[in-house]
């Protein structure tokens, strides 16, 4: 029997779907992060969003035995969850006999980040290097970033969980 996710509503979890699953709503594979396995078709429709967790060295996948399908105006987000502390990440995030389609809006749910993801054939993989903060920032508060920056790198800690905390309220200013 398939499965129908509908908008608003969220499929998390460790699993495996005996069928397929079309989505509207939300995908967020594992228990943060984890892995979802699709004994069939995965459709994410448009106005979908699959969430990729991401913490220390795990990471969330989505694995369809058959094929992938992702349709115009779906979404991915790349979830930080703490601890995590990797600096130029990449990793492959989905899995199918088939990828088809690309997500029309890529995120993450960090301002330090960016996502550069590449389609193949049989997965779908990402890059998350730093972003520019000269971008990221406005220009009246890149001093106060680089100033953070190097007070926690000089601290010895330079972990992101640490940079995110000392960035998180000048964010907000």
């Amino acid at each position: 029997f398939p499965v129908t996710i509908c908008p608003g509503t969220v499929l998390k979890g460790v699993s495996t779907i005996n069928g397929d699953v079309n989505a509207s709503g939300t995908i967020a594979p594992g228990a943060s992060p984890g892995i979802m396995t699709v004994l069939g078709d995965v459709t994410l429709e448009s106005g979908s969003d699959l969430r990729i967790a991401m913490r220390d060295d795990e990471r969330s996948k989505l694995i369809a035995s058959e094929n992938l399908d992702i349709e115009s105006d779906s979404t991915v987000t790349f979830v930080v969850e703490a601890p995590y502390n990797q600096v130029n990440d990449s990793f492959s995030f989905a899995f199918a006999d088939l990828v088809n389609g690309e997500f029309a809006n890529v995120r993450t749910s960090s301002v330090l980040l960016n996502a550069d993801v590449s389609y193949f054939p049989e997965r779908i993989d990402v890059q998350l290097p730093l972003s520019d903060l000269n971008q990221t920032f406005p220009p009246s508060n890149s001093l106060n970033v680089w100033k953070a920056l190097v007070k926690v790198v000089e601290s010895g800690n330079s972990s992101l969980d640490s940079i995110f905390g000392s960035l998180y309220p000048l964010t907000l200013s």
